[in-house]
């Protein structure tokens, strides 16, 4: 695959080589069909798509075992919040816990629970939404939010990522909009008064 598109593609910046690799397999024959680990000849597209089906299957028995029942997306496509500490120093992130996951991910980049995945690591998320929300504009009080952790952004707060698993599962919070329906709810009130000198 690195040989279509080339160490820029290979880095990741590859969509445009997908979008000229998929012209190529629409119009069946072309030059740039070949395996340049065999320079003796010069293969066609059906013999290039046979091996690569026969590469994948071989890999997905590896990483999955040989019963294609358990070959689905999610055992091998992750998703890792990765905190900007538990990136950095590792062994922090073992003792305090600041990145959440790994889960089971669905999607790509061409699906509703949009997510992306480089060459180089091609079974990470590594891009996906931010929040997620849905809003009826004539019931504003039903408006549904989720957040991919959690609201608070302390490790140790049980708010850090108690919003993982609903995020995770295309499930919602319900969010309340006007001010009286709030106090209603469960509302707590915190006042931080600096003190005098």
């Amino acid at each position: 695959f690195s040989a279509w598109i080339g160490p820029v593609g290979a880095r990741g910046n590859w969509a445009i080589s997908l979008r000229n690799l998929r012209a190529v397999l629409e119009r069946g024959g072309s030059s740039w069909v070949d395996d340049v680990n065999t320079p003796d000849r010069l293969e066609d597209l059906d013999e290039i798509t046979r091996k690569a089906f026969r590469s994948a299957v071989a890999e997905l028995e590896t990483r999955l075992g040989p019963s294609p029942g358990y070959w689905w997306w999610g055992r091998l496509h992750t998703l890792t919040h990765v905190h900007t500490i538990g990136r950095a120093k590792p062994f922090l992130d073992r003792l305090f816990g600041f990145n959440v996951g790994p889960f089971e991910s669905g999607g790509s980049s061409t699906t509703i629970n949009n997510g992306e995945y480089t060459l180089s690591a091609p079974f990470r998320r590594v891009v996906g939404p931010s929040f997620r929300r849905i809003v009826d504009l004539s019931d504003m009080n039903s408006s549904q939010i989720v957040l991919p952790t959690g609201q608070s952004g302390v490790p140790r707060s049980p708010h850090y990522a108690d919003q993982a698993p609903l995020y995770m599962s295309g499930r919602y919070r319900t969010t309340f909009m006007d001010e009286a329906t709030v106090r209603n709810t469960g509302f707590r009130k915190l006042v931080l008064n600096p003190a005098v000198k």
